[in-house]
């Protein structure tokens, strides 16, 4: 694209002027390069830059999804173990892209939903707590951009620009760095990997999915998101799919972050066209990534369908899915950002991967929110402020979805009585204009708290991890959290540190860039997070890994006496896929069981006598697995009249219970059949029940009292499927 000239000319003198004061340029993530000396002390790269760009709030210009070209597939079938366990010998310091004209930190403003209180100490305290990766080892630079996620049997964490592998209880198995990890992709990812680095574990298909961008030449590009997908749920001996995604010719992809969603990984990036190292960079808005997830799995050929968003819009976050509330099948993704101090603006992404031009996105939506400051630096006991990254939220924006009810969650810095706080949201009403249910600001005392990380379990618990500093205290890693039956708008369960640290940051103000929260996929109840500190003061960043569960959490949701009010309030929304007729499918099985007694009949079900009744004359239950740790539950059911005929039309309303929840419903077609299914259920649990709660006609009254199975397997009312 050519830039026009008066903004090179400009461009140039400042180029000139910055030079002739010492100062050099460096990328993001691939800078100047210094060498660690004989001595194992760091040569640092010199000042910071912190690139500042405009963006355009009339320039809302929104694409449609298209296909992209699909990216091949290679294979690498390689013990990780066996790749050089070393980190990389050069360290850099990392860009900083700041919008212009970000609202200055007001020093007296007082946040209108601050919780200036903890509770005594309720959460529990960690799990494990383990060492993660550190900068002299394995570090490239400032900041870490530490991430992790953990999976069945394995943790694995990265940095900037390497990433290790661990068990659960802290043994580190393999570490090395992307550059060995990726080959044979013939693009930048095979040698120049620059970090902002993502791990995910996709616990629909039980595969890893590890990222970050590469290129060769900063300012002309190509720029490129590298991307491995795991073959099986071993990451260190089962194999891995490489691909080199070319996510710009022209513009570098920034701030790369990534979701799970039911139907594929979205992954979302802002774009800047960088000139002189990327000294100076213009924004030209945000792309789009929907990623197909059998491709990968599989390791075909990589469809993916994008869309482009004008300068209005920045760093939006892609919903991650985790846990059990894994959305219905249809729901679209939801793209959420902070528009300014008081708006957060969701679109919503919808994909057909049959035909691009029935995928949609839709929105902007606006929602106003509780007014905030941004934070600005924070101090440390050694004088140099560290940056807060204000005026962006900080990943992931974490969906949840507890007894239907589906529900986005997601943290930003703010500034209350001039220090740095936690501001929490959670958005409800999602399949409308999404509203707050509950806010807050969690500022207890005087110690400044930023750089959070959210995660919901299973049961609607929230926690959150963050770093917390002041000119006395050293940087720490704190977290702190909700029970769901909590009082809306407050973290009640106290706060707890997983490592106190004992030094502090010198030379650079950069800190973060985000950190690490992930809920287990096992038990759907524990959560694992990572982000970095200082074991003495200096340059050598740290990285710490640990792990914490609410007491009580059991994978599924647990009633709470004295549920909160709030409004506005969500609308249910079904897990459940709803069939004309039965859909039993290859690979599932028939599951009888003890019948369980009925209690689905009512008051209003007595027929009236003389009429046309029907009733259920059949059910029948069958089980699939789905990826490695999940399966799903399908229910047939048949409705005849009295007389024994087929009922057509007839719909149907149920209900699961036994370990999970949610109702759905469906219709039943010429032969009076219909099915329901409830997708992503827990391996832990070995079965569920689904229950008929009523069955409609017109013409025809409903006879519970007559419901019956011919197979024996339920009493026609309930039956019990069990785990395949």
């Amino acid at each position: 694209m050519a830039r026009k000239p008066p903004f090179i000319f400009f461009s140039i003198i400042i180029l000139i002027i910055a030079l002739s004061l010492g100062y050099f340029f460096s990328s993001p993530l691939s800078l100047t390069r210094q060498q660690t000396v004989e001595t194992g002390q760091l040569l640092l790269p010199g000042s910071e830059t912190v690139v500042q760009f405009t963006r355009d709030p009339d320039d809302t210009t929104i694409t449609q999804p298209q296909w992209g070209e699909p990216v091949a597939a290679f294979s690498m079938d390689t013990d990780l173990r066996s790749l050089p366990q070393i980190g990389p010998a050069e360290k850099t310091l990392g860009i900083e892209f700041e919008p212009a004209g970000i609202e200055a930190t007001d020093p007296n403003y007082v946040d209108p939903v601050l919780q200036e209180t903890a509770p005594g100490l309720a959460i529990p305290g960690p799990a494990v707590s383990f060492a993660g990766l550190d900068l002299s080892t394995w570090g490239a630079g400032w900041p870490p951009d530490t991430n992790g996620d953990i999976g069945p049997d394995h943790y694995i964490q990265t940095v900037n620009t390497s990433l290790g592998i661990y068990s659960r209880t802290g043994t580190q198995l393999a570490a090395f760095t992307f550059d060995s990890f990726f080959s044979g992709t013939g693009t930048p990812c095979d040698n120049d990997n620059n970090g902002d680095p993502i791990v995910l574990y996709d616990d629909v298909s039980g595969r890893w999915i590890i990222t970050d961008f590469a290129w060769s030449n900063l300012d002309n590009g190509p720029y490129y998101e590298c991307i491995a997908v795991s073959k099986t749920a071993d990451p260190v001996s089962g194999g891995w799919w490489l691909y080199g995604l070319l996510a710009h010719t022209s513009f570098l992809n920034d701030y790369p972050k990534l979701g799970v969603w039911h139907d594929g990984i979205y992954m979302t990036a802002n774009l800047f066209d960088c000139m002189f190292n990327c000294g100076f960079a213009s924004y030209q808005g945000v792309r789009i990534w929907a990623l197909n997830r059998d491709d990968m799995i599989g390791g075909q050929p990589l469809n993916y369908q994008f869309a482009t968003l004008g300068t209005a819009y920045f760093s939006l976050l892609p919903a991650n899915a985790r846990g059990a509330g894994m959305p219905a099948p249809g729901t679209p993704n939801y793209l959420g950002e902070l528009l300014n101090s008081n708006t957060f603006r969701t679109l919503k992404l919808s994909i057909d991967w049959n035909n691009a031009s029935n995928s949609t996105l839709t929105g902007p939506f606006s929602t106003t929110i509780a007014s905030y400051s941004n934070a600005s630096s924070v101090p440390q006991p050694n004088g140099q402020s560290l940056d807060s990254l204000a005026g962006r939220l900080m990943a992931q924006l974490q969906y949840s979805e507890v007894s239907g009810t589906g529900a986005l969650w997601v943290t930003h810095s703010v500034s209350t009585s001039s220090r740095a706080a936690i501001r929490w949201y959670e958005f409800r009403n999602l399949g409308g204009t999404p509203s707050v249910f509950q806010q807050g600001t969690f500022s207890p005392d005087a110690t400044h708290r930023w750089m959070g990380a959210v995660g919901v379990d299973d049961q609607g618990n929230m926690a959150v991890v963050y770093s917390a500093s002041s000119s006395s205290v050293h940087p720490q890693i704190r977290y702190t959290g909700r029970l769901s039956g909590d009082p809306l708008g407050l973290l009640s369960q106290g706060e707890a540190t997983l490592i106190a640290g004992t030094g502090s940051q010198t030379n650079f103000s950069r800190w973060g860039d985000y950190a690490g929260m992930a809920l287990d996929p096992v038990d759907g109840c524990t959560f694992w997070f990572t982000t970095e500190y200082y074991i003495s003061t200096g340059t050598n960043w740290q990285t710490r890994i640990g792990s914490f569960s609410f007491p009580g959490c059991s994978g599924g949701p647990t009633p709470t006496p004295g549920e909160p009010t709030a409004t506005p309030t969500a609308t249910p929304r079904e897990r459940e896929t709803n069939t004309p007729g039965p859909t039993a499918t290859p690979g599932g099985r028939h599951t009888p069981t003890p019948v369980p007694t009925s209690t689905s009949a009512s008051p209003t079900d007595t027929p009236v006598p003389g009429g046309d009744t029907m009733h259920v004359a059949d059910l029948d239950g069958i089980s699939q697995a789905q990826g490695s740790n999940r399966w799903e539950a399908t229910v047939t059911i048949t409705v005849v009249d009295q007389d024994g005929a087929p009922v057509a039309g007839a719909t149907v309303d149920g209900s699961w219970s036994n370990g999970i929840t949610g109702s759905g419903n469906c219709q039943t077609d010429g032969a009076g059949q219909c099915a329901i299914t409830r997708m992503y259920i827990r391996n832990t649990s070995n079965s569920v029940t689904f229950t008929v709660d009523n069955v409609s006609a017109s013409g025809y009254t409903y006879n519970p009292a007559a419901n019956t199975d011919p197979d024996g397997d339920s009493d026609g009312s309930v039956i019990v499927i069990n785990k395949p």
